[in-house]
């Protein structure tokens, strides 16, 4: 494998979640050789300062990687501010991220299948992300990996050129895009994935 990716970890007042997916982060054979982000954001209202409080205390006391850098946020960004400006910036300083999240446990050869699969497709452009979680489906005959359209983001990972095309602009979806599409994007009848946009359209 080439550099370990860097690991960002995604925090904000779930202090139980975040051990937990830190310890079994821990668990894994590449952890101690693995840089590790965490972005923790600021509370929302005063009634969450506690946990956020509490869930930072934890983040400090963290041990086990190679090198630990904490980001605390002085205001609120929200969940899909704080991801998508801090996938930038460590994509930005190291060219690929693996992504978690603080309700993410992940198995115990969760970082050496992600560093093996962001080597193995990193100079091919048509794939955009790598994952470690996907839906039950049925397996027989994909072999131990397989490609397809969906995005999963429990436990992912990705390169800077893909994510520099990342935009969340679901108004310029619903704009543009005609029924054909929005089949193929839903894999064709299989799931509504569609309703997420417009959700976010409607804020």
């Amino acid at each position: 494998m080439s550099a370990l990716a860097p690991i960002v970890l995604f925090a904000y007042s779930r202090p139980e979640h975040t051990r937990r997916t830190v310890e079994a982060l821990l668990g894994n054979e590449l952890a101690e050789e693995s840089v590790l982000y965490v972005y923790s954001d600021a509370a929302k209202e005063s009634g969450d300062q506690g946990q956020v409080d509490e869930t930072r205390s934890y983040i400090r006391s963290i041990t086990g990687f190679r090198n630990i850098s904490i980001i605390e946020r002085e205001e609120n960004y929200g969940l899909a501010r704080n991801i998508s400006e801090g996938v930038t910036a460590i994509c930005n300083k190291h060219g690929r991220a693996i992504v978690i999240e603080d309700d993410v446990v992940t198995s115990p050869l969760f970082l050496r299948y992600m560093n093996h699969a962001l080597d193995r497709y990193a100079d091919q452009k048509s794939v955009w992300h790598v994952s470690g979680w996907n839906y039950p489906i049925e397996s027989d005959g994909l072999g131990d990996a397989f490609l397809w359209r969906v995005m999963n983001c429990w436990g992912w990972g990705t390169w800077a050129d893909r994510w520099a095309h990342f935009s969340k602009n679901p108004e310029r979806l619903v704009n543009s895009w005609d029924d054909q599409m929005i089949k193929r994007f839903n894999l064709d009848g299989a799931h509504d994935f569609w309703s997420q946009v417009t959700a976010n359209l409607r804020g």
